[in-house]
């Protein structure tokens, strides 16, 4: 983020339950579609007709469902370890159980088992330069509304959820995809068929020895890539005006 905002306005957000901002109890406030209202919430705030969505995992799975829906708020979508929910959803159906290490967050004791050390350990954010950051963000977060998210969502969506995961309409925006080829929750073959669900340009970057966490794991490797991607958007925008 710091090395993007010498070029761009860079705005980053904490998601329900996470770190300062507000965690509800409720497992419906997490569907699909509130948490879309909030990241609207801010683009709206910032007072711009579009931005570039970048997210990874649960903020990937907001931006995709966004940029389908609302094309008109989306000039450019970055995907960081996160296929898009079609995909995805596709592969779950082959592969169910790349979805099991989900059960620990729906079990009765979850909100004990996640403790800050867990949390901690399992995100590998103990092994990050910026350790103390994370933690003090974990024990100020919610830790019912984050298991809340996999209540709602994932790998199925609850009863009722609106905007699930299967979604069907295209998305309109160029789509930057880089991906570690380790993670376990989104293996390779959650990355077939992205052409078919997006009607304009598709780049996919893959780096073979990165995991889930890729902007922690090759942060230079993904910032340069983020960078080119940009450039390029603007100079073909640049063109056709």
């Amino acid at each position: 983020m710091d090395k993007l905002s010498e070029n761009y306005r860079v705005v980053g957000i904490d998601l329900r339950a996470y770190n300062k901002s507000d965690g509800p109890e409720a497992t419906e406030a997490y569907q699909m579609i509130e948490l879309m209202s909030d990241v609207l919430a801010v683009i709206k705030d910032l007072e711009v007709d579009k931005v570039t969505l970048v997210g990874n995992d649960w903020g990937g799975a907001i931006a995709w469902q966004i940029a389908t829906y609302y094309p008109d708020k989306v000039s450019g979508l970055i995907a960081c370890n996160i296929p898009h929910p079609k995909s995805l959803s596709n592969y779950l159906n082959a592969h169910p159980e790349t979805a099991n290490y989900t059960k620990k967050n729906k079990a009765t004791n979850a909100t004990e088992y996640w403790t800050i050390r867990q949390l901690m350990e399992a995100s590998g954010a103990n092994e990050h330069e910026l350790s103390s950051f994370y933690q003090s963000a974990f024990e100020t977060s919610h830790i019912q509304g984050m298991l809340n998210y996999y209540e709602a969502s994932y790998p199925k969506p609850s009863k009722g959820a609106s905007l699930s995961n299967t979604i069907e309409r295209k998305i309109k925006c160029p789509v930057l995809m880089i991906h570690g080829m380790k993670d376990t929750a989104f293996p390779p073959g959650t990355l077939n068929d992205h052409w078919l669900w997006i009607e304009n340009s598709f780049t996919l970057h893959t780096y073979p020895d990165a995991g889930h966490f890729i902007q922690r794991e090759e942060p230079e490797k993904v910032f340069y890539q983020i960078q080119q991607w940009l450039t390029d958007q603007y100079k073909k925008e640049n063109k056709q005006n």
